[in-house]
């Protein structure tokens, strides 16, 4: 059974796992500063490093919950392993549909200003 963690190696902000099972799982193959942005989108990408990110990813990668593809720097894009992370409920399919819909409404309402 997964359980939600939550960690602040080196860092002030509180990253979920639960949190970063629900990107992967919405964006299929996704590398890790998508991850990042997408998890923190005040995220300060010049002065801090994504170390915790990548400490959390390296967690449930051991876990078995994740997998990655490697291309000649490291890795690269990380998916959901069959058997990980599944949300099976209406209630919360439509929850997610919903919450993504608010926020490409919000993001569209604020690129047009």
């Amino acid at each position: 059974m997964l359980t939600q963690t939550t960690t602040t190696k080196n860092s002030g902000v509180n990253v979920s796992t639960i949190d970063i099972l629900r990107v992967i799982d919405r964006a299929g193959r996704i590398n890790l500063t998508d991850i990042v942005k997408a998890v923190n989108p005040d995220f300060d990408f010049v002065n801090c490093p994504k170390t915790h990110y990548r400490y959390k990813l390296d967690q449930l990668v051991k876990a078995g919950h994740i997998g990655f593809t490697k291309n000649k720097r490291g890795r690269n894009l990380y998916f959901l392993r069959s058997g990980g992370y599944v949300e099976k409920s209406k209630r919360v399919i439509f929850a997610r549909f919903l919450k993504d819909m608010k926020a490409a409404l919000y993001y569209s309402i604020n690129s047009a200003e």
